[in-house]
């Protein structure tokens, strides 16, 4: 589902925040969940805790720097 896509997307882009915090961002995006109701997602989807987003992101990150070197041809 769209939803879920941009709150996991919210959420991987600012680790530091959570659930509750993360709403204002979703709902600009044509979202309305509850905190609860984002919570259960980030935790199906094993986001829940900071940690775990930050290494989603620090994954995402590193993906990108690799792929894009690879393209440039310095790797």
């Amino acid at each position: 589902m769209w939803q879920v896509d941009i709150i996991l997307a919210e959420a991987i882009s600012r680790p530091s925040l959570g659930a509750a915090q993360l709403l204002p961002f979703v709902e600009d995006r044509g979202v309305v969940i509850s905190a609860s109701g984002a919570h259960k997602v980030l935790r199906r989807h094993r986001l829940g805790r900071r940690s775990q987003r930050l290494a989603a992101l620090a994954q995402l990150t590193a993906v990108w720097d690799c792929q894009k070197l690879c393209v440039s041809g310095v790797i």
